[in-house]
């Protein structure tokens, strides 16, 4: 499924298998299960979101790695990130 503008708050929101373009996550759970997933235009993250991985990721799969880089960026600019 595409999502196009989708403001998901306060959700459980499975991100495998759908295309989010300038959307916003504020205080989501996101699970990420290894599937295909794609991210367009301005999707953003804010608030306290958290993010669930599924068996089949670890620490080395390239949206893991994306995610928790992204995280990063979150923090230093001094807004709140779930740990």
């Amino acid at each position: 499924m595409d999502f196009l503008g989708h403001t998901f708050i306060d959700k459980v929101v499975q991100l495998d298998g759908h295309t989010y373009k300038d959307c916003t996550f504020d205080g989501c759970v996101v699970r990420y299960d290894g599937g295909s997933i794609k991210f367009d235009g301005t999707t953003s993250f804010r608030g306290e979101n958290r993010i669930e991985w599924g068996a089949n990721v670890d620490a080395t799969h390239p949206f893991a790695r994306w995610f928790t880089d992204k995280m990063r960026d979150v923090r230093r600019r001094g807004l709140p990130t779930a740990e």
